[in-house]
C-alpha cells in the first residue's frame, strides 16, 4: 500500500470513533487533509519525473560537448577546396575578388574531423552567392560579409559540419 493510502487508513481509523459520536465535520476535514497529502504526493512525483528528464537532457548535452572536445583541431576550409561538386563554383566566385580558397580568409583551426555533408556545402554556396551579389566585386565588402555570414555562423555552430545538424532541416 502506498504512503497516501496508509495515511488515509490511519486517519480514518483514528477518526471513526469521532464520526460515531456525531462529529462528522472533523472527519470531513481530516479526509480533506488526506486529499491534500495525495495531491502533494502527485506533485512531488511529477517534480521527480521533471528532474529525471532534466538530468537526461544534461547527460545528452554532456555527450554533445564531449564530442566537440574529442575532435582534433584541424585546419578547416569554410568553402571547400576538395569537392568535385562544389570547389569549381566556389573558386569561380572568389576569383572575382582576387582571393584563393587556400588563403587564411577561408581557413581556421576548428575542432572537427572528416568530410562534411552536401547540406553544409549548399549552405556555404548559398551564402557565397548572396555575398557576391551584395559585394559586387568589392573585396573588402566580400570579406566583411563572409566573416559575418559564413565564418562566424559556423564557428558558433560547429555541429553544422556534420550531417546530424542538417537532419530535419531540409
Amino acid at each position: 500500500m502506498g504512503g497516501g493510502a496508509e495515511l488515509a487508513v490511519y486517519i480514518a481509523s483514528n477518526f471513526y470513533p469521532i464520526a460515531k459520536a456525531g462529529k462528522l465535520r472533523k472527519l470531513e476535514k481530516a479526509l480533506d487533509a488526506v486529499d491534500a497529502v495525495n495531491d502533494a504526493s502527485k506533485a512531488t512525483k511529477a517534480a521527480d519525473k521533471a528532474s529525471d528528464a532534466a538530468r537526461v537532457v544534461d547527460k545528452v548535452d554532456d555527450v554533445k560537448d564531449a564530442n566537440k572536445v574529442n575532435k582534433p583541431l584541424q585546419m578547416h576550409h569554410y568553402a571547400t577546396n576538395k569537392s568535385k561538386k562544389y570547389t569549381a563554383e566556389f573558386e569561380r566566385i572568389v576569383q572575382r575578388y582576387n582571393l584563393d580558397l587556400d588563403e587564411m580568409w577561408n581557413k581556421e583551426l576548428l575542432p572537427h574531423q572528416g568530410r562534411h555533408p552536401n547540406a553544409y556545402h549548399e549552405f556555404v554556396k548559398d551564402k557565397l552567392n548572396f555575398i557576391d551579389g551584395v559585394a559586387n566585386g568589392n573585396q573588402e565588402i566580400f570579406l566583411d560579409l563572409y566573416e559575418k555570414e559564413v565564418r562566424s555562423i559556423i564557428r558558433n555552430n560547429p555541429d553544422m559540419l556534420y550531417s546530424n545538424y542538417w537532419k530535419g532541416l531540409d
